[in-house]
């Protein structure tokens, strides 16, 4: 392969020229073993003989003749192979490894198949399984597999490159292992490498080229070269065989070795550097510059970017003076996934190449029609698509949704040249026919009715929609849709915006003229009269005072008003309120702030009286770097006798009523409890007691860890951990039993849900030694001496000891009473508990500081949580229940416009912003941020979620989302619509972080209308869902994630075998439901084919912008219609501010009649309700996208 500059102008010709010198060098290369070349084997001598050391022969060992064919140079010969092998004595493979190299042409699937199984070999030594070694292709995937086989009872250790390999082009495959590692080479570029330190397990069986059974069929290939070594070959040194040249410039050298190093190490990033220098130094030649691309764009795909990846084989294929191999795998390489969006990612003339390939399959010739005709259409010439479709329409056995899905587009392309005639004659024909699946009835239809709207034709567009939100053979929300647009044309008849944003937001009935006034101050008495001169001193005189007043004679109408004014009220016990403290309709009771004031009431002391720790012994357990700097307060001088206790929380312990917990708030902001590390986290080491394999399940566990910080700790009779011991999802707090240093032992208190795995994270707190971080802080419950290193002048902030172990509000079956502009602050358990009743309503409250959860709504109809703002919860913000399951009757709670933030403080998992159970509750125009795990939880039927902004939360765990929905196959009436999802992740790639996820066998929900923006994390998609069916994910919008939508499919047989276990029986059965009879068998009929359609999900309508795939793990049995993808401006309206509102000239809207989502109506809104305004956010630092 010498230096590129002296090249013909032909690069065929080059090659030819080069052949002699690059077999010359092959034939000098010392560790050359054999050398087989086919120009002077024939069909009645099919031999080839060794030129290496060996001199053993290649020999065709078929029954029917050999069949020759042109090799890949001028004048070179080759072999046709598929089920009969070439074969040779096996060669001896020592520590030193070896390589082989092979230059071939592969044509699919051969006579013979492997198990059943379409794969094809392409040599082997040995069966590769248990002994030797192989490399096979996989079909109709196309992927090389490399193995190396180990004696019984293990099998083959092996890698699989991600990347399809064409078929019909020349390919040159260096395979090699150098005792440690195996590498796998195409065309000069490493596929893949993985560590490997075992044995070489010698065959008895010879070296085959071509079919050697054991498991794998054979190939149809043509095979010009083999050639063996007995060591690992370099990489430099493959790519001057894979092209024949005797050297490579030095400095391109460097950057290859350098990017081929960075990949086999799993650095992406610095493997793209080292190809985009290779690709630009001024010495590389046409050939370096298509190589290094190649390569380049082999490792943008395996980082799923696969539209700059395929821009790069574009660029290869679009250089004439590339390599014609390179040029024609490249264009091979921009053949449109299976499962992906067509979408124009290359010029025409590249699908116009592909389209002349005799190779490809009608499947694939009709996905690069596709892309072809996304591309006229971009390229504005939707004649020449609509031909392309028309095109694909002739094809035969095309499938009856394809079929539907061209006509759709056909008339879509009408629209996109503005021939709105066209287009609802095109429409009309599918709207109309009665054998289209409904859901392109009901698209077609309302596309209809969306060319008069773009002609301005209000009213013929709300005639439209008037007829379809009638058509009960539509899709349910489809005819919602119809209401809605109704709704729209006539506003805009009438010269209004379309959309009212008030339409979406609750209404608060404007309460009547209090009939009675009562004050309350904290200067007040509560033997005083109440009046705002002489006001009572607690809320609880005033409710005695209400409890009086309805004792003489009836609530007037009007009701009774309680005005809190501003200032501080020290709470010690619950405010009660029960049957007898409620009002009614006309006459409610409102405890509410007075008018520009801000009362609020604290559950704890402030801490004063700070100094240097005075005890020597304890000084010197200090880092000496921080020694003079930690100050102690003795808590019992500022009146604190109960010191509360560090106790069981985390998974499973969320709930209500949470086991009270013990803070230190500085500014209102929770201060951390000392740790070791103090960042990130240890890992769990060998485990000897507590596998959950070995039933050590619930039971305590007995690890080891590394480190030798424990050494210091003097006493360890207080120290807790927390980890998340088997599972990434499922953490908790678990106290220390055993601390043994010397062995770097630990032994648990309290067994682990799950047991304990090797490598989860975990970490040590409430260790005094630790205290070594500014703002950490340590109790010694036995002295009452409370340790901290400031983290800024305690003479100027305000610390926070919280002492009630009590809800501050608790209220039992009440009725119409509001709570408005109170704060409480500063407890260990919960804020407000309401239990039964009806319209209890607390609006513009504040909830902060808490051990428990924020808000509890327990049973009852129509209680509501208004523009309250909650923060800097121990676990999370509102648990709503209510309604009932077996009569679907609803219980039509919300929690509407509030801002939930710092949640699941303490218990880092499922201890959501909401949690939401029952029947018909509604959580709308919230802003839910800042926690290690689900932003949501949700469970029952019937809930409605919408116009919710959820962002930097799942930034600690792993198999999680902004929502989570888990377990019971029964649930339906879930509506997930026009939310806003946002980064959302936290590295962890064992599972992902999605914006939802529906997880085991959640279904039918619809989800529609969302936008997902850098929410898709590890495995996940936007949206995952887990074995479910029968979800409408509809009219979405997903920027820059890494997949859209993920599945994990169960299969028909393991959806039957879960729907028959007792555990799911339990689930659907809860509550008294029975699906089989009213009401959920007249509401949901679709019940009663519970069993059908495994894994069969609906996707429609979807705009993929800027995404690395539509779908991850799709295997086909999902019914999609009308998603579209786009890459670069989309005509957001101001991206960098996360204002995804498109524009009226977005090419989104130019391709189809997408529903616009009215995004700058989802989150909060200011109104009189609200707890403060302006709210302003950012993005937390522990957001991690990979």
């Amino acid at each position: 392969m010498g230096v590129l500059s002296a090249w013909p102008q032909s690069p065929v010709a080059r090659a030819a020229e080069a052949f002699p010198s690059h077999r010359d060098a092959v034939l000098r290369q010392p560790q050359l073993v054999r050398y087989y070349t086919f120009d002077q084997t024939t069909a009645a001598n099919p031999v080839a003989a060794s030129l290496g050391a060996e001199s053993e022969p290649l020999t065709y060992a078929g029954k029917k003749p050999l069949t020759l064919t042109a090799g890949s140079l001028p004048g070179s010969q080759a072999v046709q192979l598929d089920e009969a092998p070439l074969q040779a004595k096996p060669l001896a493979v020592t520590d030193a490894g070896f390589t082989v190299e092979i230059r071939f042409r592969k044509h699919g699937q051969g006579v013979e198949l492997g198990n059943g199984n379409t794969n094809g070999m392409i040599f082997a030594q040995g069966d590769g399984y248990w002994t030797g070694m192989r490399v096979w292709t996989t079909y109709p995937d196309r992927r090389l597999r490399f193995e190396l086989g180990r004696p019984k009872p293990a099998s083959a250790f092996g890698l699989t490159a991600a990347d399809p390999v064409p078929d019909g082009v020349w390919h040159h495959l260096a395979a090699s292992w150098d005792g440690r590692e195996m590498r796998l080479y195409l065309n000069g570029v490493l596929l893949q490498a993985a560590a490997y330190a075992g044995p070489y397990s010698p065959p008895a069986g010879p070296l085959k080229i071509g079919y050697a059974n054991a498991g794998v069929g054979s190939l149809r290939m043509d095979v010009e070269e083999v050639a063996v070594y007995r060591q690992a070959l370099p990489p430099a040194e493959i790519l001057q065989h894979a092209f024949r040249e005797p050297r490579i410039p030095a400095t391109v050298q460097q950057a290859l070795e350098a990017g081929t190093a960075a990949m086999a190490a799993g650095d992406g990033t610095a493997a793209a550097e080292a190809f985009r220098r290779m690709s630009d130094l001024p010495d590389a030649e046409p050939a370096h510059r298509a190589v290094a691309r190649t390569a380049l764009a082999r490792t943008l795909r395996a980082r799923n970017q696969l539209p700059a990846a395929i821009a790069q084989y574009a660029a290869v294929f679009d250089d004439a003076q590339a390599p014609p191999p390179l040029r024609e795998i490249a264009a091979r390489m921009c053949l449109p996934d299976e499962r992906a969006l067509p979408e124009p990612l290359v010029s025409k003339s590249v699908y116009q190449h592909l389209l002349k390939l005799p190779e490809f399959s009608p499947a694939e010739q009709l996905r690069i029609r596709l892309c072809l005709a996304e591309r006229l259409l971009r390229d504005r010439d939707p004649a020449a698509a609509r031909q392309q479709y028309e095109d694909c329409l002739r094809a035969a056995d095309l499938a009856n949704r394809d079929r539907w899905e061209l006509r759709l587009q056909i008339a879509h392309s009408y629209l996109n040249e503005k021939d709105f005639a066209a287009a609802r004659s095109a429409y009309t024909a599918i709207a109309g026919d009665e054998s289209a699946p409904p859901e392109y009835r009901g698209q077609a239809a309302l596309c209809f009715a969306d060319t008069y709207g773009r002609e301005k034709a209000y009213g013929a567009a709300a005639a439209v929609y008037a007829k379809l939100q009638e058509r009960t053979e539509l899709p349910r929300h489809f005819r919602q849709e119809a209401a809605e647009c109704l709704g729209e044309m006539k506003r805009l008849e009438q010269g209004l915006p379309a959309r009212d944003p008030l339409a979406t937001r609750t209404h608060v009935p404007t309460a009547p003229q209090p009939a009675v006034t009562f004050h309350v101050a904290p200067d007040g008495r509560d033997d005083a009269a109440g009046t705002a001169e002489n006001p009572f001193a607690s809320l609880f005189r005033a409710r005695d005072a209400i409890r009086q007043l309805k004792a003489k004679r009836s609530l007037p109408a009007g009701g009774v008003a309680v005005l809190v004014h501003g200032g501080l009220y020290r709470v010690q016990k619950t405010f009660d309120l029960t049957a007898d403290d409620g009002g009614t309709p006309a006459a409610p009771i409102v405890y509410r702030a007075a008018p520009g004031e801000t009362p609020v009431f604290s559950g704890g002391v402030r801490l004063s009286g700070f100094q240097p720790v005075s005890d020597p012994a304890v000084r010197d357990r200090f880092d000496p770097a921080i020694r003079e700097r930690v100050v102690q307060v003795e808590l019992k001088k500022s009146g604190v006798t109960d010191f509360g206790a560090l106790t069981l929380r985390g998974y499973g312990k969320a709930d209500y009523p949470t086991n009270p917990w013990v803070d230190v708030y500085l500014d209102g902001e929770a201060l951390p409890l000392a740790r070791w590390p103090n960042s990130g986290s240890l890992a769990i080491g060998k485990v000897h007691q507590g596998r959950t394999q070995e039933g050590g399940r619930g039971k305590p566990g007995e690890f080891e860890y590394d480190g030798d910080r424990p050494k210091r700790w003097v006493r360890t009779e207080d120290v807790w951990m927390f980890g998340a011991w088997e599972h990434l999802w499922a953490g908790s707090y678990l106290k220390v039993a055993r601390l043994d240093p010397e062995a770097r032992r630990v032994t648990t208190a309290q067994g682990s849900s799950y047991g304990f795995r090797p490598g989860n994270p975990f970490c040590f707190l409430n260790v005094l030694e630790e205290l070594d971080q500014p703002g950490e802080w340590y109790l010694d419950r036995a002295s009452g001496l409370l340790y901290l290193l400031p983290p800024k002048d305690l003479s100027q902030a305000r610390v926070d000891f919280p002492l009630l172990s009590a809800p501050f509000v608790a209220a039992q079956e009440v009725r119409h009473v509001i709570l408005r502009g109170l704060i409480f602050e500063a407890g260990r358990t919960e804020g407000a508990v309401i239990s039964g009743g009806e319209q209890v309503l607390l609006a513009g409250c504040t909830f902060r500081q808490l051990g428990g959860n924020g808000v509890v709504l327990r049973g009852g109809v129509g209680h509501g949580v208004l523009g309250c703002d909650i923060r800097a919860v121990g676990a999370g913000g509102v648990r709503v229940a209510g309604g009932d399951r077996k009569t679907l009757t609803p219980g039509k709670h919300f929690v509407e416009n509030c801002h939930i933030s710092d949640f699941s403080r303490v218990d880092r998992v499922y201890a959501p912003a909401v949690h939401v159970d029952g029947v018909g509750q509604r959580i709308a125009h919230n802003l839910f941020r800042d926690s290690p795990h689900h932003g949501m939880r949700v469970e029952g039927y019937e809930h409605t979620i919408e116009f919710n902004e959820v962002h930097s939360v799942v930034y600690e765990f792993d198999d999680q989302a902004g929502i989570d929905i888990y377990g019971n196959p029964a649930y339906r009436g879930l509506v997930i619509r026009h939310n806003f999802w946002h980064h959302i992740g936290s590295g962890y790639n064992v599972a992902g972080q999605a914006g939802i996820r529906l997880d085991d066998f959640i279904s039918d929900v619809l989800i529609c209308g969302n936008v997902f923006y850098r929410c898709a994390g590890g495995h996940f998609g936007g949206v995952q869902i887990h074995g479910g069916k029968d979800n409408i994910v509809d009219n979405n919008l997903f920027i820059d994630c890494k997949s859209a939508i993920s599945f994990s499919p169960w299969g028909q047989a393991r959806w039957l075998a879960r729907l028959a276990a007792d555990g799911t029986k339990s689930a659907v059965s809860r509550g008294g439901v029975d699906i089989t009879q009213s009401p959920h068998s007249e509401r949901y009929p679709d019940l009663a084919r519970m069993k059908e359609n495994a894994d069969r999900n609906f996707l429609w309508r979807n705009v993929a912008v800027d995404c690395g795939e539509f779908t991850a793990r799709d295997r086909g049995v999902n019914e999609r219609m009308d998603n579209h993808a786009f890459r670069g401006e989309a005509g957001f309206a101001d991206p960098a501010g996360r204002d995804f509102t498109l524009s009226d000239a977005s090419p989104v809207y130019a391709r189809f009649p997408f529903r616009r989502i009215p995004f700058r109506e989802i989150g909060l809104y200011q109104d009189e309700y609200r707890a403060t305004w302006p709210v302003r956010h950012e993005v937390t630092q522990r957001y991690m996208r990979e």
